[in-house]
């Protein structure tokens, strides 16, 4: 038969003492409702759609690149389709368009800030001038230029054409 060991009592200490204090409940803040409109395209400095109250202040010093939505939404289904390291090379030469120009980055500053190679860079480029959504422009002693006309206008062409395609049942006519 086992002997019964002798058990230990530990006296509560102010480290091992439960806590007994009530905690004040914590009230959820009522969400503000969501605006019955989109905001605008360009939000006034201060409002709540700026740049920096999306991200952070400090996040956005360095910039911030507008990006279309319905470019995120169906770029993968346009046909031919871009691939996703395509529209990351996309929106980084965006990033570069600060005006109406064409943005004339360097293959290796866009290799570097996608964290690929330049030829993975110039695969992109040439892959999505075949697709005939990018217009290189080679120019001697300096960076190419790239327009993304050829893209808008497809993407406008590919909005136009999927607005008949989405009806609303009072949309109907009789």
């Amino acid at each position: 038969m086992a002997k019964p060991t002798k058990s230990r009592v530990i006296k509560p200490t102010p480290q091992t003492a439960p806590v007994s204090k009530k905690l004040p409940a914590i009230q959820k803040p009522i969400p503000a409702p969501m605006p019955a409109v989109p905001p605008p395209a360009a939000p006034p400095d201060g409002s709540i759609y700026g740049a920096s109250k999306r991200w952070t202040e400090d996040l956005v010093k360095d910039g911030f690149t507008p990006v279309s939505d319905y470019f995120l939404k169906n770029y993968a289904s346009l046909n031919p389709p871009i691939s996703t390291g395509e529209a990351l090379f996309i929106v980084h030469l965006v990033s570069f368009k600060w005006t109406t120009m064409a943005p004339r980055p360097s293959m290796r500053r866009i290799a570097e800030r996608m964290g690929v190679s330049e030829v993975s860079v110039r695969n992109y480029a040439r892959s999505l001038e075949q697709k005939k959504y990018l217009l290189r422009v080679m120019r001697v002693g300096l960076t190419n230029q790239f327009r993304l006309r050829p893209l808008f206008s497809v993407l406008e062409a590919h909005r136009r054409a999927n607005q008949h395609t989405k009806s609303d049942p009072d949309d109907i006519e009789d």
